[in-house]
């Protein structure tokens, strides 16, 4: 007796499913993972309706249609893996999947072309300068630099309020105020935007933000903390960045900088040899030489903390909030962090 031809179309079907992709279906399948950025899970919602709000909503049927997938290639594909990239649901046959908006391919778009503007040339010029840290205006990277910084093509801003310098307890002393002000000239080290002696004053915008400039990983610490508050200085050029606040209109050299982290790279610096310095010591050259009244900057220790360097530390630009007071930071505990997340769920 013959099979039932349904039977056999069955077994056939089940067949193909387990047998490997094509190299065909394989490029189908990476063309359209690759326009799959959102799906629904990524959405929120509102009292138990989903609200579409990440990526341009579509259908995954769409989505194979404006690629040609043929029908019976369509569930194979789904088997050997389709995935949201942002949150990583495995998608199935006719899920909602969200497309990159307009202004995510814009962004990316400004991504890339910083990187393939400036990428290899900012190695290039971090290898060069290495080398011949004070012949940097002959490489022509470090010129472009020099020009938009003159010509005030990156982000310029003003600094006002309560700022913070902390020092360790080393010693018995009792510190004044005067103690947290620029060092004299010849005696500090080289720093991130600071030459061997020169004196600059560094503050930051927040007590955690100053202390974790001091701390690193040193664990428990008897500190001295000075509170300054700043009248408003005018002209400081603004190297911080937030990638979440990127915008198609950002520096595309500025862009390019923080892509390759030269603004906070330290792990060569050792002892009295400080390579990672050259760039930020060049760029702060720059500034200065052209009549900024400092830099500021995202802090190396603390994610969300901005630091400031002045050039000029002047009376009329700022004054003491009260005397120095000690104060005691420890090292948090896993116990500790533990015990602020059950404290943050509480319920009084």
């Amino acid at each position: 007796m013959g099979r039932d031809l349904n039977s056999q179309k069955e077994e056939d079907s089940i067949l193909m499913m387990n047998i490997e992709l094509t190299p065909k279906e394989e490029s189908k399948r990476i063309k359209v993972q690759d326009d799959i950025h959102y799906c629904l899970n990524c959405q929120a919602r509102d009292g138990g309706d989903w609200l579409w709000i990440m990526g341009e909503r579509y259908d995954l049927e769409d989505l194979f249609n404006d690629h040609n997938v043929k029908e019976n290639m369509r569930d194979r594909l789904i088997q050997y893996g389709l995935h949201c990239k942002y949150c990583g649901t495995e998608l199935n046959r006719y899920d909602e999947i969200g497309l990159e908006d307009k202004f995510d391919k814009e962004i990316n778009k400004h991504l890339k072309d910083a990187k393939r503007k400036y990428g290899k040339r900012i190695n290039e010029l971090n290898r060069s300068i290495k080398c011949y840290p004070t012949l940097a205006l002959s490489f022509p990277l470090a010129k472009s630099i020099n020009k938009e910084i003159k010509e005030k093509k990156m982000p310029v801003c003003s600094i006002e309020g309560d700022y913070y310098r902390v020092r360790k307890v080393s010693k018995p002393d009792v510190l004044n105020s005067e103690d947290f002000l620029a060092p004299p000239i010849g005696m500090p080290q080289e720093g991130r935007f600071n030459h061997s002696g020169q004196s600059h004053f560094y503050i930051a915008n927040s007590k955690n933000t100053a202390i974790s400039e001091v701390i690193y990983n040193d664990g428990s610490s008897l500190l001295w903390l000075q509170k300054f508050v700043l009248n408003e200085i005018t002209n400081i050029l603004d190297l911080s960045f937030d990638w979440e606040n990127l915008g198609v209109s950002t520096s595309t050299l500025l862009v390019a900088i923080h892509d390759s982290s030269i603004l906070s790279k330290s792990k060569d610096n050792k002892d009295m040899w400080k390579p990672n310095y050259n760039i930020t010591r060049f760029i702060m050259d720059c500034a200065k030489c052209h009549g900024y009244s400092g830099i500021k900057y995202n802090s190396v220790h603390d994610s969300i903390g901005k630091n400031i360097v002045l050039f000029n530390c002047e009376e009329q630009m700022f004054k003491e909030y009260g005397k120095p007071e000690i104060i005691i930071h420890r090292e948090a505990s896993e116990k500790d962090s533990f015990d602020n997340m059950i404290n943050e769920f509480k319920i009084d």
